[in-house]
């Protein structure tokens, strides 16, 4: 069965499945790099790790950004954080 969520029809999701977010910050890395470099390393070590574990689905990447104009992007990781660390179900 895949990991990967964003491609499960929601009756192939399992019963109360652990999910790992990928989460990556978006930022010029340089005119040879895309702006999501983090975000793809999240992704790829997220998929790596959840495909060694049983039960585990990955949810579609989220990329925040850390200037200024992007605080509305991280606003929405601190509330996922802090839902988990609390233990909330999301």
């Amino acid at each position: 069965m895949s990991t990967d969520l964003s491609r499960l029809a929601w009756t192939f999701v399992p019963d109360r499945p652990f999910g790992m977010a990928p989460l990556g910050s978006c930022e010029q890395r340089g005119p040879h790099r895309p702006l999501d470099t983090d975000t793809r390393i999240a992704d790829a070590v997220t998929r790596a790790v959840a495909g060694r574990l049983p039960g585990q689905v990955v949810a579609p990447p989220i990329a925040y950004a850390a200037d200024e104009g992007a605080r509305l992007l991280a606003e929405p990781v601190d509330d996922i954080v802090g839902r988990v660390r609390t233990g909330a179900r999301l």
